[in-house]
């Protein structure tokens, strides 16, 4: 039996970067976190212990981290789709991308956990 297609999930990836709309988001930075989930459309043998068969999901970080780190962003939005189109464009087998960017420190005056976006890409 093969295995069609697998989701590959890095959950509450901790980035520090400079986006933001206010000047003192992008001089002092702030943390922010990813959810990635991205789905692979490899035909891959359910037994194979082999991780040449598979999308590594430390390489997906490195991609996802660089792309979030290599420029500064007005918005969330934007620097979303950077990530998205820098992980298609690295790992051939993905078809859809699932990405949630939270920033836990708001400019806002509430209680808050977080406010952020969530996007989806196809391929």
């Amino acid at each position: 039996m093969d295995l069609k297609s697998y989701s590959l999930n890095l959950n509450g990836v901790e980035l520090y970067a400079y986006h933001g709309c206010l000047p003192e988001e992008n001089h002092l930075g702030q943390r922010f976190i990813i959810d990635l989930r991205a789905k692979v459309a490899l035909p891959v043998p359910v037994d194979a212990d082999d991780i040449a068969h598979l999308v590594s999901y430390a390489d997906v970080y490195e991609v996802m981290k660089t792309a979030f780190t290599a420029e500064t962003y007005q918005t969330l939005e934007a620097v979303a789709s950077r990530i998205a189109g820098s992980v298609f464009e690295a790992f051939e087998g993905l078809v859809l991308i699932d990405l949630e960017i939270k920033k836990p420190s708001v400019p806002v005056d509430c209680r808050c956990d977080s406010f952020g976006v969530s996007l989806r890409f196809e391929r």
